[in-house]
């Protein structure tokens, strides 16, 4: 029973993404999506179509992604689009200066999480539609960007669910970017500066141990957020104190109320609040792993690595495998980081092999996977 989520894996079936917007307008269901993208980014003003860029500024091009988005069981749930901006193009200096930004540690996801089982407290997650298009450029930050196409068809029909295909045609040249955009350099920074003012001003203090752990105390009122990026975890409490904050960030933010806390950062959560229980897995994330490397049919075993093993690294005049063994590892230490502790010690170990690692270093590393 202790090992049943982590063995009984099933296939999992993606569906095809589209790699053009050529492809994608040819179903319905991915032309509400790209309509979905573009209403965002003209209720949220994100930029401001121009004919000409000004002298000594280039216009920098941008990429459309599709994407599946998938719940913690593997089902798809929605189709998404994005806008991306070139950022590699960008030239340090003159369109960014400053790129850094804060995400919550895993050691304090835990922890907090341990706290909420310990303490019995109320949770919430929340997730900020568009984030990084909801906060502005910083003064002397001046971007420019190719147009993209049925922008201005949904400006002049603003109630249109659909689009004919001459309004893939762009007819004005390009935009100014007003909010940061997501694939700009900056976007992670900016959008970071403004959440994070909007905390403090709500009384919400970031811990000194972690700038993306926010807390708020009032006798015996506590609130907690952890914020990764766009994700956040709402713990308290009280449903009072939780419901008081989310009422805030809606009137700031397009927010999604995703309940009570159930899938974070990978992780699969349940909880047993009579026990004062917590319980998270990966499972959906190693299932996916298992099917990357070609073990989806693969035999279980319990024991990751015997600590008694010996390995050698390989001699110069020896030839290493081809195999993505530091993909592999890489896959590894990050489920060892969140929900598997016990395949730590195997995967430390293997992770010293990766410079020129051998076939019996990759058979090892498939034994722990």
């Amino acid at each position: 029973e202790r090992f049943a989520p982590y063995i009984s894996y099933q296939a999992i079936e993606v569906k095809p993404e589209p790699n053009s917007l050529k492809e994608a307008v040819k179903e319905k269901a991915w032309r509400q999506s790209i309509i979905k993208e573009f209403r965002a980014h003209i209720n949220n003003g994100t930029w401001i179509p121009i004919n000409k860029v000004p002298q000594g500024r280039n216009a920098i091009g941008y990429k459309m992604i599709f994407k599946n988005k998938y719940n913690e069981l593997m089902e798809l749930v929605k189709l998404k689009t994005r806008i991306v901006f070139k950022g590699y193009r960008q030239v340090e200096g003159i369109d960014y200066f400053e790129t850094f930004a804060p995400v919550v540690k895993i050691s304090t996801v835990l922890v907090i999480l341990a706290m909420i089982a310990h303490f019995d407290l109320f949770t919430c997650q929340m997730d900020v539609n568009t984030a990084f298009i909801q906060s502005k450029l910083k003064d002397g930050e001046e971007l420019y960007m190719e147009m993209p196409p049925i922008y201005e068809y949904l400006l002049k029909n603003p109630e249109a669910t659909d689009f004919p295909d001459e309004a893939i045609q762009i007819t004005q040249p390009y935009v100014k970017l007003v909010k940061s955009l997501y694939g700009t350099k900056q976007a992670p920074r900016v959008w970071n500066q403004c959440i994070d003012k909007f905390f403090k001003e709500l009384g919400l203090q970031p811990c000194k141990s972690d700038p993306c752990c926010y807390l708020k105390i009032q006798g015996k009122k506590i609130l907690i957020v952890l914020l990764y990026v766009d994700d956040l975890l709402i713990a308290g409490t009280s449903q009072g104190v939780i419901q008081e904050l989310k009422t805030q960030l809606n009137k700031r933010f397009e927010m999604s109320d995703l309940g009570e806390v159930s899938h974070l950062l990978g992780m699969h959560i349940t909880r047993d609040r009579q026990r004062k229980m917590l319980f998270i897995n990966q499972k959906a994330y190693i299932s996916k792993a298992l099917e990357r490397f070609g073990l989806s049919e693969c035999n279980p075993t319990i024991i990751a690595m015997d600590p008694n093993t010996k390995l050698k690294k390989l001699n110069k005049d020896e030839v290493c495998t081809s195999k993505p063994y530091r993909s592999l590892i890489g896959t590894l230490l990050y489920a060892a980081s969140h929900t598997r502790p016990d395949i730590s010690y195997g995967v430390s170990y293997l992770s010293r092999f990766m410079e020129n690692p051998s076939e019996e270093h990759w058979n090892y590393a498939k034994r722990i996977l």
